[in-house]
């Protein structure tokens, strides 16, 4: 009966030890701009919105974080495995000028591919200070102004101006603007003119409202609208 009761309380000890330790759970990182900060840059942080430019050389990974409902804006072409919490991850290829949206969640990357992943994350903070508002001009230029991502949460256009091109007055929302190139733009908006000069791959925010804008530059320029509603 004894040797019994010893091989009883032998087989869990066997059984774990076979199994291996447990491993722990990652931790989730809640600012994966400090978290991160060589392969991650805040662009933009407004009450209603924030932008963020991913680089991520081959085999990089951030680590376990929480996302807010997000659009994703491909910069490079590159290959991720996506990961949340108890899963293997899937493998996703995407292109540069692909866009797509996740809702909030803990996640982690790691880049697959042979090449360095570079991509924008866009995430709505709080509510537009323009509530119902959304630009119109893709329907007023349509060879000029063209949306990209629409849902029920967000708004991308992509602006292309010619030298001396102009896009008439146009009504927004409050939103956040990337320059894919470097851009020499006049605004009239309220009856006053001003001249702005930016350099590629910068974040503004604009105000909603009435304006038009006019390509200064000897170049072709392009940007990103991001509509956060």
């Amino acid at each position: 009966m004894r040797q019994r009761k010893v091989f009883a309380a032998i087989i869990p000890v066997l059984l774990l030890l076979a199994c291996g330790p447990s491993e722990e759970p990652e931790a989730i990182v809640e600012d994966i701009v400090k978290a991160a900060p060589q392969n991650v840059e805040l662009l933009l942080d407004k009450p209603s919105i924030s932008v963020i430019r991913v680089t991520l050389p081959p085999q990089a990974r951030l680590p376990m974080h929480r996302g807010g409902d997000r659009v994703v804006y491909s910069l490079s072409d590159y290959k991720l495995r996506y990961l949340t919490p108890g899963t293997e991850g899937k493998i996703q290829d995407f292109r540069a000028g692909d866009i797509h949206w996740h809702s909030s969640g803990t996640h982690a990357v790691q880049n697959i591919g042979p090449i360095e992943a570079r991509y924008l994350v866009v995430t709505r903070k709080g509510v537009n200070p323009t509530p119902g508002v959304t630009s119109n001009i893709a329907e007023l230029a349509p060879d000029k102004a063209r949306v990209i991502f629409e849902n029920r949460d967000s708004k991308v256009i992509e602006i292309t101006l010619q030298p001396k091109d102009k896009l008439p007055v146009h009504n927004a929302a409050g939103r956040a603007v990337y320059t894919l190139t470097a851009a020499k733009l006049r605004f009239t908006a309220g009856g006053q003119t001003t001249e702005e000069e930016w350099p590629e791959g910068a974040a503004h925010w604009h105000d909603g409202g009435e304006h038009a804008v006019e390509n200064l530059s000897a170049a072709p320029v392009k940007f990103l609208i991001f509509e956060m509603m």
